[in-house]
């Protein structure tokens, strides 16, 4: 479901914001970015999940004043479907909740219907559909971006899906979510030569390269 996200978001969080007031801050970014996810007009999309994730790119980079690395994070947080994630320690019989940031209850709720969730010709065709894989994407993309490695992004990517069957109620290791983990380590590779490109670009090559 979000495989990577226990590892970025606590990982990132602690390296990217170092006091309490630049937590403020980014707080302040994912609720102004999940007020502008939830406000999008709900109607049948169809096709055009593709350019709704390029109007919250270019809206997230507008609200972090066009800084990269702030915008990828703060994407990755804004469009997390999840607002917290079930720990399971079986050798202490531990078993709790831990919160992660989001807008409060009546944007977050929002915000989640309207996720793009069928941006990948092999997305799941249910309600659910690949709404938590954007916030595997921008948050593989943040770490290839200001780390600057894709090897180590991916092996961050694989190394939660372990910790996640160890200590969540997550199934085995999910393909799906690593191939977005993938694509996000490719797209913040791109981005550092190519600052006008958008994610829509990299997420159309995927699925024309599925056809074939």
């Amino acid at each position: 479901m979000f495989k990577t996200i226990i590892f970025i978001c606590l990982f990132c969080f602690c390296l990217y914001n170092g006091t309490f007031a630049q937590q403020s801050v980014l707080s302040q970014k994912i609720c102004r970015l999940s007020a502008f996810v939830a406000e999008i007009p709900r109607v049948d999309r169809g096709g055009k999940d593709l350019l709704w994730i390029d109007s919250i790119y270019i809206q997230a980079l507008k609200i972090c004043d066009n800084d990269k690395a702030d915008a990828l994070l703060t994407l990755t947080f804004s469009l997390l479907p999840y607002n917290r994630v079930p720990i399971h320690i079986g050798l202490f019989g531990l078993k709790f909740n831990f919160p992660l940031f989001s807008a409060d209850s009546e944007i977050y709720t929002k915000k989640n219907s309207k996720l793009p969730r069928r941006f990948l010709i092999d997305s799941p065709n249910d309600a659910f559909g690949d709404s938590d894989k954007l916030a595997h994407f921008f948050g593989s993309a943040f770490l290839t971006y200001e780390f600057r490695s894709e090897n180590f992004c991916n092996s961050v990517g694989i190394f939660v899906e372990l910790f996640e069957q160890a200590f969540t109620s997550e199934g085995p290791v999910s393909v799906p979510d690593l191939t977005a983990d993938k694509l996000g380590s490719k797209f913040g590779k791109i981005l550092r030569e190519d600052e006008m490109f958008l994610p829509s670009r990299l997420l159309l090559m995927y699925n024309v390269l599925q056809l074939f």
